[in-house]
């Protein structure tokens, strides 16, 4: 009568279904996930892998800055000019940028379906093992490149692409051949592949990045030798062609006028203060007198009458040629009969052969000079040169008080060093000498028993390069250098037992640092 019910059949199915289980298996349960959710994912290998490789990229790009970098943001080293804007504000900035993109990957990487998140993962990693690769010492980008040993970082570069490369390579196969996981039935999603990291992977992981975090703070640490800079709690205005003389008895290095700003057509604003350090610190003195403000003008401390020798200089009047003394308290003007020309750009020294101040060279806008002067406290008197005498201007000159000579480095004609014993010149020649150049600093230093030169301009180009002097030259390899720079000084500190460099111009500011030459000989 009535239609006969369909048999249900109530035997155990073998097909596994959410929530069931065959009597022989173990309960597999499926989480109800969104769709973008529910696909295979990349192994936390992998993804450990990318996330290492932007780290380590990361860290080299900061490692690999040179040490100026940490004193300067503003001389970063990098190709790519987002990069190295972002680095030149700030590493820490870049720290944090670098840890913002590396979330975004991670999350994306972990996220994404298996395929999609592969081309990302091959796509990363090659980026990053190319730029790892370009931070050798041998870079691509050439910021360590040695035209010298070009074969040599070729090789280097080359055998790094090739490891770098074969290592994802087979990374990449061994996922790409792997066996892949069963589908899900429609609707499901599929148990997700074990993708616990190991322990080891884990160690490793953060042993390496351990390891380059120690690479970067020894990469921010001063070193210990070469141009180091002094930090002081009070400085002079940034200026250039200031004049320094150290004062030998009171232990204190004098500091009187320089130029501060260009106000055009060879014109310049100057100043008139006095400034004295003491090997710590500067002190700025208000003296009751003070000379006219000027500079490029010339001082030389004079050991036997115990005052520092001020004469000539330029300032908006023209060229000068005054005479001044300091005591150490005041500033005292002195009017001998007879004085020097009206001349800048001139050098004093003090000759302790014969206990007096002795001046030579000058410009006076028109005429270079090639006379010399001596000064006895009284008078200027005017010496007869018993050899050819150079006409110098801009130059360098630094008194050997130990073979009582002046050593000068002469950018015009002639050029190069010529040496100033008693009342001859002579001019000796080296296989290897510093490119010309004006405006340069030369001092000599009693520790090391060399002179010391550094900086200058010529023909467009400014000089950041450091030569020592003794029977012939040698460029000095310092690992920080001072900023290209004309108009500086240098002088001996003898509290520092030291070279220092202070001010200078280098084509865009006035500046006002101080830096020390750290020498350790072999």
């Amino acid at each position: 009568m009535f239609p006969s019910q369909p048999e249900i059949d109530e035997s155990p199915s073998n097909e596994l279904t959410p929530n069931t289980a065959s009597d022989s298996g173990p309960v597999m349960e499926y989480n109800q996930r969104p769709r973008f959710l529910s696909r295979p994912h990349l192994s936390h290998s992998l993804i450990l892998i990318a996330l290492l490789l932007i780290i380590t990229n990361a860290y080299l790009a900061l490692i690999n800055q040179p040490p100026i970098y940490w004193l300067d943001t503003s001389n970063v080293s990098y190709t790519a000019p987002v990069i190295g804007t972002i680095m030149a504000n700030s590493p820490f900035l870049f720290a944090g940028i670098s840890a913002a993109y590396l979330l975004i990957v991670w999350l994306a990487l972990a996220l994404l379906p298996r395929y999609p998140a592969l081309v990302i993962w091959m796509a990363l990693c090659f980026i990053h093992l190319r730029d790892t690769i370009q931070w050798s010492k041998c870079g691509l980008n050439q910021i360590h490149y040695d035209p010298s040993n070009s074969l040599f970082c070729g090789i280097v570069d080359f055998l790094l692409a090739i490891i770098g490369a074969s290592i994802l390579g087979l990374i990449l196969a061994n996922t790409w051949f792997s066996k892949e996981a069963p589908r899900a039935i429609e609707g499901q999603t599929m148990p997700q592949a074990k993708r616990k990291l190991s322990g080891k992977a884990v160690i490793a992981a953060v042993a390496w990045i351990s390891f380059l975090t120690i690479a970067l703070v020894r990469a921010t640490m001063l070193p210990d030798s070469g141009w180091l800079p002094i930090t002081t709690q009070n400085a002079p205005t940034p200026r250039a062609d200031g004049r320094i003389a150290f004062d030998t008895n009171r232990g204190k290095a004098v500091l009187f006028g320089g130029a501060t700003a260009f106000l055009g057509e060879n014109n310049w604003l100057t100043e008139n203060d006095t400034w004295e350090w003491d090997g710590m610190n500067w002190t700025l003195i208000i003296p009751v007198t003070s000379p006219p403000t000027r500079h490029s003008h010339a001082l030389a401390y004079d050991e036997m009458r115990g005052v520092t020798v001020l004469y000539g200089g330029r300032n908006h009047q023209g060229p000068l040629t005054d005479t001044w003394e300091w005591d150490g308290t005041n500033w005292t003007q002195r009017f001998p009969s007879i004085s020097p020309p009206a001349s800048c750009c001139h050098h004093m020294y003090y000759d302790s052969e014969n206990g007096k101040v002795r001046l030579y060279g000058g410009y006076d806008g028109v005429s270079f000079y090639s006379d010399l002067w001596e000064w006895d406290g009284e008078e200027w008197r005017q010496l007869v040169v018993n050899s050819s005498s150079p006409v110098a201007s801009a130059f360098g000159l630094a008194y050997d008080p130990d073979r009582h000579q002046a050593v000068t480095f002469l950018a015009g004609f002639p050029t190069g060093i010529w040496i100033l014993r008693g009342n001859h010149w002579s001019n000796p020649q080296f296989d290897l000498e510093p490119p010309q150049r004006n405006n340069l600093g030369l001092a000599y230093d009693r520790t090391l028993g060399k002179h010391i030169l550094f900086g200058g301009f010529q023909e467009g180009q400014f000089f950041n390069d450091t030569w020592l002097l003794d029977d012939k030259w040698q460029e000095l390899d310092s690992p920080l250098v001072p900023p290209a720079r004309w108009g500086h000084t240098l002088f001996y500190d003898q509290n520092r037992g030291r070279i220092v460099i202070f001010g200078g111009f280098d084509g865009k500011s006035y500046l006002n640092d101080m830096w020390e030459l750290v020498v350790t000989e072999p």
